[in-house]
């Protein structure tokens, strides 16, 4: 069995007014693993959709926007995969699955 160097929780959601508003949104995990390489956290953005959309750090998560779209996505890194059991319909981020 691998075990993942990192694990990131991915939650998109629309924006209103430039705040987060959560009318909808969409959860997904990351796994990566070692012999994913080293900048794993940009392969995990982009495939989510988001690469070269502005980036802002808030303490430990991520948070990329572009300016011309009201979504946002937050990258957060998880400590411990049981963190994950409180969230429904969680999907796992298709080239990034649990090994």
């Amino acid at each position: 069995m691998k075990y993942p160097t990192h694990i990131y929780l991915l939650e998109e959601t629309d924006t209103f007014g430039g705040e987060r508003n959560f009318s909808w949104v969409r959860r997904s995990v990351a796994f990566v693993y070692p012999d994913d390489g080293a900048d794993a956290l940009a392969m995990v953005v982009a495939r989510a959709g988001y690469e070269g959309a502005e980036r802002s750090q808030w303490g430990e998560d991520l948070e990329f926007r572009f300016p011309d779209v009201c979504t946002s996505l937050v990258v957060q890194e998880i400590a411990d995969e049981r963190e994950l059991d409180q969230y429904a319909r969680l999907e796992e981020m298709p080239g990034f699955e649990k090994q």
